[in-house]
């Protein structure tokens, strides 16, 4: 009897492979689960090591991504991975790299921990690289809600915020660090991983080596990739992978220092607004006190900035119109009781320099003024409460006397108490 010859069993036609791959992409293009990765993907693509924004990008839509990272691309033939990952022309990268932001705020469709990773790298980046200050000043703003979650106090407690971010570990030391850490990982990563208390150990000991302070800013957000692409395999708030959650979280408060810090003197007015919003939703009102204090005319002493802030950088149109706006908004910074000496003085200081800013016309624009005016209806309720310069004028000069009086009457009831 003769053999048969030896044949594989043939596979479903090409046409059925199109088919279901087709079937799956209309579910994905249902769903929004891949919004947060399709928006970061695109604004990999956008800004260069360069700090330029690219005008030939490979910036996919979300059929394009899901199609190009999810199903095998040789099922819609052999050309089709280059074809679906192709650069083409943008006209307007800027206005790209925005949409694409704001896409990645709504942070649709990712895990918490992976989706707030991504958001970090995303946003510091482009803080601080975008050329565009539209964008820059958008980034700034998204900065906020993770500095709040993450209990970010100020910026000092992470980073010095005048220092220059560009030192650090060099790519080796780094890539040294990232290869002990994906090694010691993958035992503990998988669903089903049942690590030994040895390899546990190896985990928590290759996240500790991670010294954030010492990585310069484009190796910190690669570190934070790399955490990305291990967020998106598995829940980083799984009890086991709690040193990598911590290492996530200390990189994401440098990172957000660094970019907050950055904006606070960024060259734009509308960038340097926008940090002292986001810094102030981020840390609150002792963001104003350090504001009011560098407007002041006279500055007896360089105390440490917390937040970044600059004398030059307040004093100026934009942004004293967003600080006035901001204490007609909230009140007072916390400057001590009511009624003490500290609180007295600073509130004294403060008015005079908002006052200032009102008479000098000729340097700060309408609508400064203007936010300085309400600002002082608000701080001082006592006060004429009009819009009328003249009217605060003749205020202050009876207000200022007796209110200098009250302070040396404090001051020398103060300084008599403690010598008793």
């Amino acid at each position: 009897m003769s053999k048969m010859p030896h044949t594989t069993a043939p596979g479903p036609p090409r046409g059925s492979k199109v088919l279901a791959a087709g079937a799956l992409l209309i579910g994905a293009m249902g769903s929004s689960c891949q919004d947060t990765a399709v928006a970061s993907s695109n604004l990999d693509a956008l800004l260069d090591t360069n700090d330029h924004l690219r005008h030939y990008a490979a910036v996919q839509s979300g059929w394009k991504y899901y199609l190009s990272t999810m199903i095998d691309p040789r099922l819609f033939g052999a050309n089709s991975s280059n074809w679906l990952k192709k650069e083409e022309q943008i006209d307007d990268p800027a206005y790209v790299a925005l949409l694409n932001l704001l896409v990645l705020a709504e942070g649709a469709g990712a895990r918490e921990a992976h989706r707030q990773v991504i958001q970090v790298r995303q946003f510091s980046r482009f803080a601080m690289r975008s050329p565009g200050s539209l964008v820059r000043e958008r980034a700034l703003l998204e900065l906020a809600p993770h500095a709040r979650r993450l209990k970010m106090v100020d910026l000092s407690e992470v980073v010095n915020p005048a220092e220059d971010s560009g030192s650090g570990a060099n790519a080796t030391d780094l890539s040294t660090l990232v290869a002990g850490l994906i090694d010691t990982l993958e035992p503990v990563l998988s669903d089903n991983a049942k690590p030994t208390a040895t390899q546990l150990s190896d985990f928590d000991l290759a996240c500790k080596q991670f010294e954030e302070s010492s990585i310069e800013l484009d190796g910190l957000w690669r570190v934070l990739k790399a955490i990305e692409t291990f967020a998106a395999r598995v829940d980083l708030q799984r009890e086991n992978l709690a040193p990598l959650l911590d290492l996530s979280e200390r990189l994401q408060r440098r990172s957000i220092a660094l970019a907050l810090a950055r904006g606070a003197l960024d060259p734009s007015p509308r960038v340097r607004s926008a940090a002292l919003q986001a810094s102030f939703e981020a840390f609150g009102h002792s963001v104003l006190q350090e504001a009011l204090y560098l407007l002041r005319r006279e500055q007896p002493g360089k105390r440490k900035s917390l937040f970044g802030l600059a004398g030059a950088s307040i004093v100026e149109d934009t942004v004293a119109s967003r600080l006035f706006a901001l204490l007609a908004d909230h009140g007072w910074p916390h400057l001590g009781l009511p009624d003490s000496v500290e609180f007295r003085y600073n509130r004294f200081n403060d008015l005079r320099s908002a006052l200032t800013i009102v008479h000098s016309s000729a340097q700060f624009g309408s609508r400064t003024r203007l936010k300085a005016l309400q600002a002082l209806r608000v701080l001082m309720p006592d006060g004429p409460q009009t819009l009328r310069e003249e009217d605060w004028t003749t205020w202050w000069e009876d207000w200022s006397l007796q209110e200098l009086r009250t302070i040396d009457a404090l001051t020398e009831k103060t300084s008599g108490a403690a010598q008793s």
